[in-house]
């Protein structure tokens, strides 16, 4: 029945097929990704931010490769071998030069798959944009900003990351403006306390550094460095700063929270 139909039409059913049996195919990549991680052993559920990384990394580099497959095969039509491998070359090398952005991010995607840099889920630190890592695919990382704005990355840009999902410890610290004339007493006041909140708060992990900043005015600034446990320092901030303010209350000194910030 083929046939009896022009070439060109041949040609163009031949080319229809090519990209419809494409696209099936790309319908099935997120099932071919699962079971390339449970293969590899890394469908763990225990690690679900892990697995939705790799899952996306792994799509967008199958579809990649659907496509170029797509391309060889609608080539092949109009080429034969010899020909075709001279246009590949000779594509690859016009692609080479004025796609690199393109490359440099694609091997830059791939790299994380090996790379537990981050994964999805993790709040980190990239070009200077803080947010917390919605997805990972083979060109472009996806971070969702505190304020709700969603940053796309290029991953070739991607030099220098903070991961703050990853740290040994969390950091409080607290700025009173105290009068000087009380200055002795308070530091010594929240330095006994630093020792007694190691049993009070049991996310402290070791005894808080009290100092002194500013100029020497009627009133001076103390500032409280307190480690905590990773991710409780934020949830420990009230308890900490209630404790402080009963405290210098209670020995009839009116400090003054200026500030207070849990990284």
């Amino acid at each position: 029945m083929l046939d009896m139909l022009p070439d060109w039409a041949q040609t163009g059913l031949f080319i229809l097929l090519i990209w419809v049996t494409a696209w099936i195919i790309s319908l099935l990549v997120p099932f071919v990704s699962r079971l390339m991680l449970w293969l590899f052993g890394q469908d763990s559920r225990n690690n679900l931010e892990r697995r939705l990384t790799l899952t996306g990394l792994l799509n967008g580099l199958l579809r990649m490769l659907i496509v170029i497959l797509a391309i060889l095969s609608t080539l092949a039509l109009f080429a034969d071998i010899d020909s075709l491998i001279w246009l590949v070359g000779l594509f690859a090398a016009g692609f080479g030069l004025g796609a690199r952005p393109f490359i440099s991010d694609v091997l830059t995607g791939l790299t994380f798959i090996y790379d537990r840099t981050f994964d999805v889920g993790e709040k980190i630190e990239i070009l200077d944009t803080i947010g917390v890592v919605e997805s990972v695919g083979l060109r472009t990382t996806h971070l969702r900003a505190p304020s709700g704005e969603l940053f796309v990355l290029p991953n070739g840009d991607i030099r220098m990351i903070r991961n703050f999902s990853r740290g040994k410890f969390s950091r409080l610290t607290i700025r009173l403006d105290t009068p000087a004339a009380n200055i002795d007493q308070a530091m010594a006041i929240l330095r006994r306390l630093g020792r007694e909140v190691l049993v009070l708060v049991p996310d402290v992990i070791e005894q808080w550094f009290v100092t002194s900043e500013g100029e020497l005015t009627d009133k001076i600034q103390l500032v409280i460095v307190a480690k905590t446990r990773f991710g409780r320092a934020a949830d420990n901030k009230p308890h900490l700063e209630a404790l402080i303010h009963q405290r210098l209350k209670e020995a009839d000194i009116h400090a003054t929270k200026t500030s207070s910030t849990a990284l």
